[in-house]
């Protein structure tokens, strides 16, 4: 198994189950120290979303069920949302992690669907459709960063975000109707 092959399965792992020792990870992949401090430090590097448990192992930090950020293919467009969030609102996120643990908030969570894209993609392959969609979905996704909301899902030809969490914001309603209203893609509607 290469190198690589281990990172991504490792990130697969550590994404669904949360968090995973440095032994789990050894015994897994039959690792030896020095490949483990190597996987552990391209880990903690280049993902934002990973963070060492005080020596002890990582822990996924993102929400549930979000990608991580891949490679993107050879010639594929910068306009392909390859993360949910972006490195400057991850790190905001990271530095203010212990006052978010354990807090009762209020939020705001919004949905937002492309008009008509059922019609627009009928009839495509997947990844011709997926070329269409992207940029729309990159659009809203900047839109709703911009705002310091985050994405919680992609779904199809939408988005799920959250205003108000992980970093909170008194005026979180005000500042997902505001992501809306800038929205400038003429399909991009929301679905309360």
């Amino acid at each position: 198994m290469t190198f690589e092959e281990i990172l991504d399965q490792a990130i697969a792992m550590l994404q669904r189950r949360g968090r995973l020792t440095y032994n789990a990870l050894k015994r897994q992949f039959q690792l030896d120290d020095a490949t483990l401090d190597d996987l552990k430090e391209q880990l903690l590097y280049a993902y934002p979303q990973v963070v060492d448990d005080a020596g002890r192992g990582l822990v996924w930090t993102a929400t549930p069920g979000t990608a991580p950020p891949a490679a993107a293919p050879a010639g594929a467009s910068e306009q392909v949302p390859l993360a949910y969030t972006p490195l400057y609102l991850a790190e905001k996120i990271l530095t203010s992690r212990s006052a978010l643990e354990g807090e009762r908030k209020q939020v705001t969570v919004l949905f937002a669907d492309l008009k008509g894209s059922t019609e627009l993609i009928a009839g495509l392959d997947p990844e011709e459709a997926r070329q269409l969609l992207d940029p729309a979905l990159h659009v809203m996704m900047d839109a709703v960063h911009r705002y310091e909301g985050t994405v919680n899902q992609v779904l199809g030809d939408g988005i799920m975000a959250l205003f108000g969490a992980p970093v909170a914001h008194e005026d979180h309603a005000v500042r997902a109707w505001v992501m809306l209203q800038i929205c400038t893609l003429p399909a991009c509607v929301p679905c309360y």
